[in-house]
């Protein structure tokens, strides 16, 4: 699995060197327990998915011949839910609708 960021990354508690740290950290496959990520799915059909990035790191995600978009980090999985929240909202009141591709990945 390949790893791409959107250019509108949403991020909880972290400064801008925080997250090029991170970037780097993913993009070489390196494990961090504290990350959590939100990332556009993986499925057709889907919205938003959040996932605990060790769990990304797995034999299973690396032998998918598939590139995830990463379009939110925290340290925890209840801030990563409060940036879907955010995200939606954001989205919702800029386009007063749910297309995520168009908000994401302008």
């Amino acid at each position: 699995m390949r790893f791409q960021f959107a250019t509108n990354l949403y991020t909880k508690a972290m400064n801008p060197k925080q997250v090029k740290g991170y970037q780097k950290k993913i993009q070489q496959n390196k494990p961090d327990i504290t990350l959590f990520l939100v990332t556009m799915p993986l499925e057709q059909g889907g919205f938003l998915e959040v996932y605990w990035y060790n769990s990304l790191l797995q034999p299973y995600y690396k032998t998918l011949d598939k590139e995830l978009t990463v379009v939110g980090m925290a340290r925890s999985k209840g801030d990563a839910h409060k940036l879907v929240k955010q995200l939606v909202e954001d989205m919702y009141q800029e386009q007063q609708d749910f297309d995520l591709n168009r908000y994401l990945l302008r």
